[in-house]
């Protein structure tokens, strides 16, 4: 009995573990929202990019009928 009371005051000393984790854990959350927005930016300046490059209609004039 005496062991378990030990390992039981043993595991609840150690919870500074978890806190660690938890932090790790909100940190990189944190990490992934930024590197989601950067993406989203990335992607928007790509769509510009390809509307700037795509060709533009031409627009001719119709020459007018010769008379005769």
């Amino acid at each position: 009995m005496n062991f378990w009371k030990r390992l039981w005051a043993f595991l609840l000393n150690e919870t500074t573990i978890d806190e660690k984790i938890e932090a790790k854990v909100t940190k990189v959350k944190k990490e992934v929202a930024e590197v989601k927005e950067a993406v989203e930016k990335v992607v928007e300046e790509a769509k510009d990019v390809v509307v700037a490059v795509k060709p533009k209609k031409k627009r001719y004039y119709k020459p007018k009928a010769k008379k005769q």
